[in-house]
């Protein structure tokens, strides 16, 4: 699903197998209707766009640790907010799973790649990759 929404693509023939229709390019965060490839404007998306490029002001940033409240899943699980599940991939994703939640309660590293500004204009691509 990262080739685009060409005619060629998975994403297209998944459009048109399974009847879902809505591409999303990740990086522009602009919706498509397929097969057609047309772009969709509809305020509905808003929320989803939000998700995929995430803005956060440095007061919010600052207040992260102040708040330890609790939220419900659609399952009823509780858990943190701000912290989701890395997927596993065949057992092998472990190790780093485990790297990768170490770093985030880092509050200084995670503070720092909360701004994409901090980090886009280095010339380190592990900085750049480790940010997106």
């Amino acid at each position: 699903f990262f080739q685009g929404r060409g005619k060629l693509t998975h994403a297209y023939t998944h459009s048109t197998l399974f009847e879902h229709h809505i591409f999303v390019n990740l990086k522009t965060c602009l919706f498509y209707c397929l097969p057609e490839n047309y772009q969709v404007f509809d305020s509905s998306l808003d929320d989803i766009a939000k998700c995929l490029n995430p803005k956060y002001s440095q007061a919010y940033i600052q207040g992260l640790d102040e708040s330890m409240a609790l939220a419900r899943d659609v399952h009823g699980v509780s858990y943190l907010p701000g912290f989701c599940g890395l997927n596993n991939i065949c057992g092998k994703s472990d190790y780093i799973n485990v790297v990768v939640y170490a770093l985030a309660h880092v509050i200084p590293l995670r503070n720092y790649f909360l701004v994409p500004e901090n980090y886009q204009a280095s010339s380190s691509s592990l900085l750049a990759k480790f940010g997106q």
